[in-house]
């Protein structure tokens, strides 16, 4: 469910995009919707490990900040899939929040980012 709500908001935004051509929307669109996960990966998530299916979205949005610019649909996408997640478990998913902080110029944004960082979780 909250893959597909940050999917939703992320693909808004591509086809709102006025700057890109159809082929650079597309191109955003593949990488956002292309699942580059081995097998190994895709069988934890089947089996109910949702931490993969999370960073993968994670990195996806982050991507899409790269590409888009900071907007308030990919900032509320990002909290919505890291409500709850240690953050203390990933060096990864930490790089990956730390860099969409560094992408946006939402101040209160920035802030929610910086006190999930001190409690080591999100949506505390």
């Amino acid at each position: 469910e909250m893959r597909s709500q940050a999917l939703r908001g992320a693909l808004q935004l591509i086809d709102a995009d006025r700057t890109k051509s159809e082929d650079e929307k597309l191109e955003i669109l593949n990488v956002l919707l292309g699942d580059t996960r081995d097998d190994k990966e895709k069988d934890l998530v089947i089996s109910g490990y949702g931490e993969i299916d999370t960073l993968a979205c994670l990195e996806k949005l982050v991507r899409l900040m790269r590409e888009l610019g900071s907007r308030p649909e990919l900032e509320n996408s990002i909290r919505e899939i890291t409500r709850n997640v240690y953050i203390s478990e990933s060096e990864k998913t930490r790089d990956l929040i730390l860099q969409a902080q560094s992408l946006s110029s939402n101040e209160e944004f920035r802030q929610w980012i910086d006190d999930g960082l001190k409690h080591e979780r999100f949506g505390y």
